[in-house]
């Protein structure tokens, strides 16, 4: 119970009830109350026109999308009760699919691809997809089927494409560099360890190769 400024009891807040689920893909809204008081009034999202007498049941259609609140408070003589408040986000609009992806490899099997939706209004929507995001995807182009679901339950079905691609050459590993005295006039014979090489994506085939000898200078190629 809340005192009015004459220190008389006012009315206790409204039992307020609805069929409207939080997440509500219905531009429509139907809310029913009541209460021990002799009338009742109601707002929808603090609007402009301000709170307004009403009885039970008040529907309201033609709802944008977005977050509502709806509130109605009880009304006698010895003023008004505390607000019985419901909120709700109406959301007509299905979530959409990622686009294709291009991504490096990052190890010999692929790569990890992390798929996700967008919405207007979830920020979070479900995604359902075959390979399944977070998956590690194979060299080459694959084909995902996807359905992406948001709260209010709206849905979009699809394809798209992940490629994984190899465009990163290999690396040598720190070596020293080799110097030799000249042996004859076609150069020197020179012994030397060769370095090893690396790649993300191919550890089987990165391999070195000993080139020809030209003068005092070794060189090897990945």
């Amino acid at each position: 119970l809340t005192a009015s400024a004459g220190g008389i009891l006012a009315p206790e807040r409204p039992t307020l009830w609805t069929d409207v689920q939080k997440w509500s893909t219905s531009t429509s809204a139907t809310f029913n109350f009541t209460g021990t008081a002799s009338g009742f009034i109601c707002r929808l999202d603090s609007g402009a026109a301000g709170w307004a007498p009403c009885t039970s049941p008040v529907s309201y259609s033609s709802l944008g999308e977005g977050n509502h609140t709806f509130q109605v408070r009880a009304v006698d003589a010895s003023g008004d009760s505390p607000p019985a408040t419901f909120e709700w986000t109406t959301d007509v609009t299905a979530p959409s699919l990622p686009g294709d992806v291009v991504v490096e490899a990052t190890a010999p099997s692929g790569a990890v691809v992390i798929l996700a939706a967008l919405d207007n209004l979830d920020p979070s929507p479900r995604l359902d997809c075959a390979p399944a995001s977070t998956s590690t995807f194979p060299l080459g182009t694959s084909t995902v089927s996807c359905t992406a679901t948001d709260a209010a339950g709206n849905t979009t079905t699809g394809t798209l494409t992940v490629t994984v691609r190899d465009t990163t050459p290999p690396t040598l590993a720190p070596h020293r560099d080799v110097i030799a005295a000249q042996q004859s006039p076609q150069g020197a014979v020179v012994p030397y360890e060769l370095p090893v090489a690396d790649d993300a994506a191919d550890e089987i085939n990165a391999f070195v190769e000993r080139l020809d000898v030209h003068d005092d200078v070794e060189r090897a190629v990945v």
